[in-house]
């Protein structure tokens, strides 16, 4: 249950959204920064999932001409990963409530994204 808005830039490898490199589950999580590398791996979310690592939920801003063309980096997919959209947005049910005061809104093409119970 986190949220990045920062562009991210790397080196060569592992680079993402949210994690370069996670062994561990990243779940409930959403990054709208553009994230770019010069070479392998690079994600919306996560770089590389590596070990019994996985991306449960979570979404990406989709930004034309960075290199995150799929949630995770190390694989040709976007498993457990979904770019924001309007009929792709966390759900109540999928995120539940404890964590976020808003799930926000596609909004016709002007996202109000997802915050935090603690922000303002």
């Amino acid at each position: 249950a986190c949220y990045n808005t920062a562009n991210i830039s790397g080196g060569d490898h592992y680079i993402g959204g949210i994690s370069g490199n996670s062994t561990s589950t990243i779940s409930s999580c959403y990054s709208i920064g553009a994230v770019s590398g010069n070479g392998v791996s690079i994600g919306g979310i996560c770089g590389r999932i590596s070990g019994s690592g996985s991306v449960t939920a979570c979404y990406w801003k989709d930004i034309p001409g960075d290199k995150a063309a799929y949630g995770t980096g190390s694989s040709s997919s976007n498993a457990g990963a979904g770019i924001f959209a309007a009929g792709v947005w966390p759900s109540s049910a999928e995120w539940g409530s404890s964590n976020w005061k808003t799930l926000g809104s596609w909004n016709d093409g002007n996202p109000v994204y997802p915050r935090l119970a603690f922000e303002d």
